[in-house]
């Protein structure tokens, strides 16, 4: 008796390691599981803090507000493998904030980003530039959004990281 509990105790044990050991084929090639796919994407990562916020003078010639921190970032692992082209677009009517008055212009030096083929962050800096600030009612609180519009080879912009506000 105690040889066949033994001999069966070790076939039940074989069996349990043995069924272990199998690999499941459909899991290895994803058809099913967590499968975690990566996007090409860009941003602005200094979007999600916030408006930046910014003084102007009362005056009515154009002034230039250096906006080095206009960056956009490539939401990726590894770099470029050639140039992207970013397209960006400026309002000045921007939600929560008082509008411009149509005679006060803003506009930005150029309104294409460039990020390098083995770069991961655009490298021109861009100048935000206010034309006629003393028409602005400077009890008010004035903003400017900076938009991504498009993007090519391929990437995706951030819906939620695709707008910087400037407020004044």
């Amino acid at each position: 008796m105690r040889k066949i509990l033994v001999s069966l105790s070790v076939v039940v044990t074989v069996l349990f390691v043995l069924s272990g050991c199998l690999k499941d084929k459909d899991f290895e090639s994803q058809k099913y599981g967590i499968q975690i796919t990566e996007v090409k994407g860009v941003s602005f990562p200094q979007s999600s803090n916030g408006a930046v916020g910014n003084s102007l003078k009362a005056i009515d010639t154009p002034q230039n507000i250096i906006a080095t921190e206009i960056q956009a970032t490539l939401e990726q692992t590894g770099s470029a493998a050639s140039d992207v082209h970013i397209k960006l677009s400026v309002s000045t009517s921007v939600n929560g904030y008082d509008s411009f008055p149509a005679s006060v212009s803003a506009t930005l030096s150029s309104l294409d980003l460039l990020i390098p083929a083995g770069q991961k962050f655009s490298t021109n800096a861009l100048t935000l530039a206010i034309a006629n600030a003393s028409l602005l009612d400077f009890r008010k609180t004035y903003a400017v959004s900076v938009t991504m519009t498009s993007v090519d080879q391929g990437y995706t912009i951030a819906q939620n990281m695709k707008t910087l506000i400037y407020a004044f």
